[in-house]
């Protein structure tokens, strides 16, 4: 009879949780998204590319193109976001949508899998819990960045990985090793998570390695066969790239700058000395955990999981950027909930009311600089009259990389023929430069107006008070 209270308690926990998370989940991504999103830069990459699948019927067989290197990720993410762009007929916030979808249903395939297993299900809620609260998580959810998908995804293969370790067939190594795979046709960024585990098998299980590594890449194949056709058709252009053009030059990564970023990204207490305290707490305590637990303890893999991510993060020659914290801070949530001590649950209480009075601050909730409907109504206007080709350009004081992906986008739905002066530089002579909370000085952050040549203003026009643009005409032809 005991037994029996004791499961139906457990499973009412679950429930409660569960719901608990998903309300979290709901309210942060969701609360005033229709004036909050901020439809900016990747958003707009992803929406032309989902525009142009739609309107030639032809799927693409790239990702979006890494900051790091010139290397594209799988499509598999524009796949999973079509489905979602068409439902919700271009809705912006059909992304926003299609990352809670995605998180969702592996929330509860999760709660479905490890449901019998009562350190696993502690886990899997946990950390669910810290996505759900955790500021970066918020941020590049109500604001998609590519690539927000991984965590569940890495969640998925560390407890597969977790659960292959005691058991004699392989079935939960490949498990692991696929839904690793998929983590990595997102973002790269979660490729220093192979080798940890890679690692800890070696050194654990030698027979299972050789087979975690082929599981691993014929899992790679399957995600990233499209970019292996693109590749045979264009005489492998990505590799070519990848091993002669220059690479992005990389800036931040020596140790200090590193272990700054980490902290505010990966803690993102609001609190500059707390986040660096407790990170490097993290650190010391889990080292002393793993030092000191027997090497065959289950925990010990949770403990040595968070130290050699943290190492291999400041070994590998990147900077730390917001949207490549993903698999450290999973494993971090992972150490804050495998075992249930008081250090573990001081920690894990002062880093949730952070996020709590962030959450009530509201940061994150408040109204976008310019709406999705404020800039299509300016760019219907200007297409309705004007029906040339032309070229977009844009000076924006919001990011330092930004090309204005997401205005060409809506011109492009507008009607407008839009044309790209990167790859062609007499098909129009005239240029739109959009003015995003900027004005025009007769330069911009990139080349365009360099490859555009002489030119005259033709018109200049403010749709809302921070928003507008200016009219050019080339003076001169290129022969």
């Amino acid at each position: 009879m005991n037994t029996k209270l004791a499961m139906k308690l457990n499973k009412l926990l679950i429930v409660i949780f569960s719901v608990l998370v998903v309300s979290i989940f709901l309210f942060t991504r969701l609360y005033n998204i229709k004036d909050g999103l901020f439809f900016l830069n990747d958003l707009g990459r992803d929406a032309d590319v989902l525009y142009t699948w739609q309107k030639t019927g032809k799927p693409p067989l790239l990702g979006p193109q890494t900051s790091a290197l010139p290397i594209n990720q799988s499509p598999v993410y524009f796949y999973w976001l079509m489905i979602f762009y068409l439902l919700l007929r271009s809705n912006p916030i059909y992304s926003v949508v299609a990352y809670l979808v995605f998180y969702l249903i592996i929330f509860f395939f999760g709660i479905i899998v490890f449901r019998k297993n009562n350190q696993l299900i502690i886990l899997w809620l946990g950390a669910y819990l810290l996505m759900a609260l955790h500021p970066q998580y918020i941020l590049q959810s109500r604001q998609v960045w590519n690539p927000s998908l991984t965590p569940p995804l890495v969640l998925l293969s560390i407890f597969f990985f977790y659960l292959s370790l005691n058991k004699k067939n392989f079935k939960q190594l490949f498990f692991s090793a696929f839904f690793l795979a998929a983590a990595i046709s997102f973002s790269f960024s979660i490729t220093p998570l192979f080798f940890v585990l890679t690692i800890f098998l070696f050194f654990s299980n030698r027979e299972k390695t050789v087979k975690f590594i082929f599981y691993f890449f014929l899992s790679l194949v399957f995600f990233f066969l499209p970019v292996i056709v693109f590749e045979l058709r264009h005489n492998f252009l990505l590799i070519t790239s990848l091993l002669f053009k220059p690479h992005p030059q990389q800036k931040g990564i020596d140790f200090l700058t590193k272990f700054n970023s980490l902290a505010d990204y990966v803690l993102a207490t609001s609190n500059f000395n707390l986040n660096r305290f407790l990170l490097l707490s993290s650190f010391c305590y889990s080292l002393y955990k793993f030092l000191t637990l027997k090497i065959k303890s289950k925990i010990n893999f949770f403990y040595f999981l968070f130290i050699a991510m943290l190492i291999l993060t400041f070994i590998i020659p990147f900077s730390v950027q917001a949207h490549y914290i993903f698999a450290i801070s999973v494993s971090l949530f992972l150490t804050l909930f495998c075992e249930i001590r008081l250090i573990n649950l001081t920690a894990l209480l002062i880093i949730s009311l952070f996020y709590v009075f962030f959450i009530i601050r509201g940061d994150n909730f408040q109204d976008s600089p310019r709406t999705y409907n404020q800039i299509n109504q300016c760019f219907y206007q200007f297409c309705q009259n004007f029906k040339k080709p032309i070229y977009v350009s844009v000076i924006s004081n919001f990011h330092p990389y930004h090309y204005g992906p997401e205005h060409r986008y809506l011109l492009k739905k507008n009607g407008c023929l839009v044309k790209n002066i990167e790859e062609d530089e007499t098909t129009a002579d005239m240029m739109m430069i959009v003015l995003d909370s900027a004005d025009f000085n007769e330069s911009s952050r990139y080349y365009e107006l360099d490859l555009f040549g002489p030119f005259q203003k033709v018109k200049k026009h403010y749709c809302q008070p921070n928003f507008g643009y200016v009219l050019i005409r080339r003076l001169i032809k290129d022969k």
